[in-house]
């Protein structure tokens, strides 16, 4: 038999910055020598004591969330995250779910929440709205009256499409290199968009395009971004005009590191800050680690908070945000940096529509000599042109990428539904 507990220590108040004090150490250790002390006396009696282990994300139910009263019933399944504890800002999604939960609850249904991956979560009651992020809508069609409205959010390429570019960035790196590097971010199967009545997405027509003949179905919608954007700032664009930084969190092969790193090493006179999670993509770096010692203009800054002083700095020493990404769902990486003022030089698979006047596109098919033509081409512009683009990515994400944006267009998206559905 087990027994669950918590031990004395383990959720104690966090310190209010300062180092702790004596007493607290030797409160602590007496606090976990009891502990100790009541496993050993548990087990003497044939019971085993473990810590208290939280259930997973995929285990956790929110009924009700807001504890309204209204007629109609919705089920957001996407992230609990959000409304286990504050809303945190390393991804765009943790607003936006929450946000996607006031809204339905501004139109007036109950809300419960569970998250993408509960595949065991069996509905007791009548939903006359469901909002899917992933496969669960497939799986609860069939449990579903026939006047419920099926929402399916799209924040990736289709899986079919991201899965087979990756596995044929990793060929193409193995013939290239020698190197197997195991794909890293494969998409589990999912077909919720064949039985929603209409799809939210993130993206552009290409994104849109990787679902095939489901694409009718799209109605894009505007990513937010997770930083402040400035209200002004200056930049030395004569300094900053030979740096470029590379943002992204892992899956260094999907999003086209190993062809921006040969790039770089054939341009010395360009500098480039990678920022990722080396952690997760020590294969690859290791793989590339001769051609990173010979490259000094190649800078790996690990992982990089957006919001951190570290980013600002980087920000304000560099022109550009460069990708050659090979499949996006929304490109939020890249709008953060335009959003502080980068111009964006990325591949159209970056799920980004450039306006015309911001930012240039790149092939990234693996012709590196198109792509240092094009750098060299860039870096010889003009810095009031530069300024001129530079303030011109900020005043577009400002007008289309904050969470206000996101907020008033997905609003708009699901009372169309609703009224479609009605009418």
């Amino acid at each position: 038999m087990e027994f669950y507990a918590c031990c004395p220590g383990e959720h104690r108040e966090k310190d209010s910055g300062k180092e702790m004090n004596v007493i607290k150490k030797i409160r602590l250790k007496i606090s976990s020598l009891e502990f100790r002390l009541l496993k050993l006396r548990a087990n003497r009696y044939g019971y085993t004591l473990k810590g208290y282990q939280p259930p997973a994300d995929n285990e956790v139910i929110f009924e009700n969330l807001f504890k309204t009263s209204f007629s109609k019933n919705a089920l957001l399944s996407y992230i609990v995250e959000p409304f286990k504890a504050s809303i945190r800002n390393y991804h765009s999604n943790h607003a936006e779910c929450y946000l996607m939960a006031d809204i339905l609850k501004e139109l007036e249904y109950n809300v419960d929440v569970i998250n993408w991956d509960n595949n065991t979560y069996w509905p007791d009651k009548t939903y006359d709205l469901v909002l899917d992020n992933h496969n669960n809508l497939k799986r609860l069609a069939p449990l579903l009256p026939a006047h419920t409205i099926k929402i399916f959010h799209a924040t990736n390429t289709y899986w079919l499409y991201q899965n087979s570019v990756e596995y044929q960035g990793c060929l193409n790196f193995f013939k290239k290199k020698g190197a197997l590097i195991a794909p890293t971010r494969l998409r589990p199967e999912g077909d919720s968009i064949a039985f929603a009545d209409k799809v939210s997405m993130f993206g552009n027509e290409f994104t849109a395009a990787t679902y095939g003949v489901f694409e009718k179905k799209i109605v894009q919608l505007p990513m937010s971004v997770t930083i402040d954007v400035p209200i002004g700032y200056t930049k030395d664009f004569g300094a900053a005009k030979t740096r470029f930084l590379w943002l992204n969190s892992h899956g260094a092969i999907l999003k086209g590191l190993d062809v921006v790193i040969q790039v770089f090493a054939g341009r010395p006179d360009l500098d480039l800050f990678i920022c990722c999670d080396l952690n997760r993509d020590q294969p690859f770096f290791k793989a590339v680690e001769p051609l990173l010692a010979q490259a000094p203009n190649i800078h790996v800054e690990g992982w990089v908070d957006t919001n951190s002083d570290h980013f600002k700095k980087l920000v304000a020493q560099c022109c550009w945000v460069i990708s050659t990404s090979r499949s996006e769902g929304g490109g939020g990486s890249i709008l953060n940096c335009m959003s502080q003022g980068l111009i964006p030089v990325i591949s159209k698979s970056c799920s980004i529509t450039l306006p015309e006047g911001i930012g240039y596109y790149i092939d990234n098919s693996g012709d590196t000599d198109a792509i240092i033509c094009c750098l060299r081409n860039l870096t010889i512009l003009e810095n009031d042109v530069l300024n001129r683009m530079s303030q011109k990515s900020i005043e577009f994400i400002n007008e289309n990428h904050t969470r206000t944006n996101f907020r008033d267009k997905y609003r708009k998206f699901l009372a169309d539904a609703i009224q479609e559905r009605n009418s």
